[in-house]
């Protein structure tokens, strides 16, 4: 299935938001990487077979991606614009109501002008909605359309306080008329103080606002938004250039409205970035926060998400990769309708991958990936295997 008119649109005007240069500056750096990623999984509808037989898929199938990843900056005087995203189709061989062309897209520009940086960004993103997001037992011929506009500040120097702020707003909408109730638009807005010295890394306190509106849930007996209000801390630290880290703790309220479940807590959210020796490379990320429920009913999610991946060079053309994670979902929020749906989940995968970079422009990419899904209630467990090989050229 092509893109439809709409999301032409939003794919046309969001290429052309961030990728029209001025006529004068630096040359632009850019990279363009052709790929193709085949794959094969056993349970690529992420279901039981009871739930994949429900929604008229078939658990195995076989994927092949075709598509161009982008990377473009073009500096002129003290600001830049750049681009980075891929845009390609996904082709199924059993699953054809799946087939779908996706853009994924982040743009902007940086600016900077006395003591002070930021950047005006934009993020769209087109596609079939991933199955193991889905929440409920419908149908998951799916379009997904999201759209972000955000400003950000800072302010000072290397060294000392540093203010800053940043204003955003995202909506997001479902092609499927079943998938309206998961609708929104988000409004945000943080800010904050830092101190920074080299010798001691940067701390910084930040609060944060945000208000989502479910815009297809007026007149039913559902929440139509909540609000979040945090507060807390950050320190990150570089020490050399081979362990880069960061932690934040925040208090977290989050009010859906009268007659629904709040939620008061602890948010977190950590990265650790290392080079041990001269050819292992580990990145290690955790966060828990709250997001709308993107697709199903319930009124937000507590999301608590860690990964862990690993690279080590075996030589200068062969290395070897290799990680895992966890994904563990609480959906807030009684539903009144009478359909299954996700109350809570913990979904872990690990995975494995042998990469040869053939030359400086070309690489193969050799993956296997195991995932598991355990829920409530227990229809939505799933067990999948896949295995993937991925071509890429660089130009």
């Amino acid at each position: 299935m092509g893109l439809t008119n709409k999301g032409a649109r939003c794919g046309i005007l969001g290429l052309l938001c961030v990728a029209v240069p001025g006529a004068a500056g630096a040359a632009p750096m850019l990279n363009i990487s052709p790929h193709l990623d085949l794959l094969y999984d056993s349970n690529i509808a992420r279901s039981s077979q009871e739930l994949a037989e429900e929604r008229g898929l078939h658990q195995s199938d076989f994927r092949a991606s075709p598509g161009l990843a982008i990377d473009l900056e073009k500096p002129f005087g003290n600001q830049s614009l750049f681009l980075t995203g891929d845009v390609g189709y996904d082709f199924y061989a059993r699953n054809h109501r799946l087939n779908s062309a996706r853009v994924l897209l982040d743009g902007g520009v940086n600016y900077r002008f006395s003591r002070c940086t930021g950047a005006l960004t934009g993020d769209l993103r087109i596609r079939q909605s991933q199955l193991e997001e889905f929440l409920d037992a419908g149908p998951v011929k799916n379009i997904e359309y999201f759209r972000k506009v955000g400003l950000s500040a800072r302010c000072g120097g290397p060294i000392g306080l540093a203010p800053f702020a940043s204003v955003a707003r995202s909506w997001s909408s479902n092609s499927s008329s079943l998938r309206d109730f998961a609708d929104y638009t988000m409004n945000e807005a943080s800010g904050g103080i830092a101190y920074t010295r080299p010798t001691f890394g940067e701390l910084s306190v930040v609060a944060t606002v945000r208000k989502s509106k479910y815009t297809h849930r007026e007149g039913l007996d559902l929440s139509e938004g909540y609000k979040v209000f945090s507060i807390g801390g950050r320190y990150s630290r570089d020490i050399g250039s081979r362990l880069k880290g960061s932690v934040g703790v925040f208090r977290t309220t989050v009010d859906p409205g009268s007659g629904f479940g709040k939620f008061s807590g602890v948010t977190t959210d950590a990265s650790l970035d290392a080079l041990i020796g001269a050819n292992l490379q580990a990145h290690l990320s955790w966060t828990r926060d709250i997001e709308p429920v993107t697709l199903g009913l319930g009124s937000f999610e507590v999301d608590n998400r860690l990964d862990l991946r690993s690279t080590y060079a075996l030589s200068p053309r062969l290395s070897l990769g290799a990680g895992g994670g966890l994904v563990r979902r609480h959906v807030n929020g009684d539903v009144v309708f009478p359909v299954a749906q996700i109350d809570t989940e913990r979904r872990w995968y690990a995975f494995t991958s042998l990469t040869y970079h053939r030359s400086a422009r070309t690489a193969i990419d050799l993956q296997f990936r195991r995932e598991q899904r355990r829920a409530d209630p227990s229809i939505f467990n799933y067990n999948s295997t896949s295995v993937g090989l991925n071509f890429r050229l660089n130009f």
